[in-house]
């Protein structure tokens, strides 16, 4: 079976469904929403002490400094559930702003545990459509009219270098998915 999810050749493996969602490595990846939350920290992670949140210049409840938040809610359905799913392989990347740095500066769960280091690590349920609420913290450039059809939603769920120089052979471009988040300007409105 694992050889079979590594087989491009098997549509059942890797196959984009639409312009929200993706099967990659067998699980289906839908993107239910992209929201620009700005720079009021949301209630659920004012607490959050893993991030020095002063190092964004924070003033009480609300960011100061060139950054902004976002909420990204997406469902993941897994048929064989032979591995916890990871969170975090969900990020949001802007290559043409970011050359070194790709990811977001910080990114959290919704459902956040101090006592528990693994925050993005999900045991899945079979065949069970399950979904979950990332935070971002990213640079307001990323935002900025001109910058958002390169700023994306990337799932990358092996960790894989997208890299086409970088790359190990047999990887292709069916073992990732990347959303523009213009995309979702008709969706939601600005």
């Amino acid at each position: 079976m694992r050889k079979e999810q590594w087989n491009t050749d098997n549509n059942e493996s890797f196959n984009t469904i639409s312009e929200f969602s993706a099967v990659i490595f067998m699980k289906t990846y839908e993107v239910k929403s992209f929201t620009v939350i700005g720079k009021n920290i949301p209630d659920e992670l004012q607490n959050v002490n893993q991030l020095n949140w002063e190092e964004y210049r924070r003033n009480g409840g609300v960011l100061t400094g060139d950054y902004s938040i976002v909420k990204l809610i997406y469902t993941v359905t897994d048929p064989i559930c032979e591995r916890e799913f990871m969170g975090n392989c969900i990020t949001i990347i802007n290559q043409e702003l970011s050359r070194t740095k790709k990811e977001p500066l910080a990114m959290f769960p919704y459902v956040y545990d101090t006592l528990n280091p693994k925050h993005f690590h999900y045991q899945l349920e079979q065949n069970v459509t399950q979904e979950f609420t990332n935070y971002y913290v990213v640079p307001d450039e990323w935002l900025e009219e001109a910058n958002k059809q390169q700023t994306c939603i990337f799932i990358n769920p092996n960790g894989l270098s997208y890299d086409e120089d970088t790359r190990a052979l047999g990887v292709t471009d069916a073992m990732f998915f990347k959303i523009p988040i213009s995309s979702f300007e008709q969706e939601q409105g600005d």
